[in-house]
């Protein structure tokens, strides 16, 4: 009767054990998940301050109001370009 009681103890705490460790593994995804989706909102919020600054350039180069080269405004026009793509892409 001790042997079965024993027996069954020891079989819950190997349960609960592997339970454990696979609440563990979850745990773990979950925060992998997680610095995952801060860094991807991190990365979208720095691409949007610079499509806002890289507009504000190419209206007052447009205006004559700063004097940006042809080769400068190409550059912003088709990093700009790239950010769009990355967005389209998520």
């Amino acid at each position: 009767m001790i042997d079965e009681i024993n027996s069954s103890i020891e079989s819950i705490s190997q349960e609960i054990n592997k339970m454990n460790e696979d609440l563990q593994k979850v745990h773990k995804s979950l925060e992998a998940a997680r610095l995952k989706h801060n860094t991807k909102s991190k990365t979208k919020d720095d691409a949007l301050i610079y499509i806002e600054k890289a507009e504000k350039v190419i209206e007052q180069a447009e205006s004559g109001k700063l004097d940006l080269s042809t080769e400068q405004l190409e550059r912003i026009k088709e990093t700009l370009g790239k950010i769009l793509l990355i967005f389209r892409a998520t």
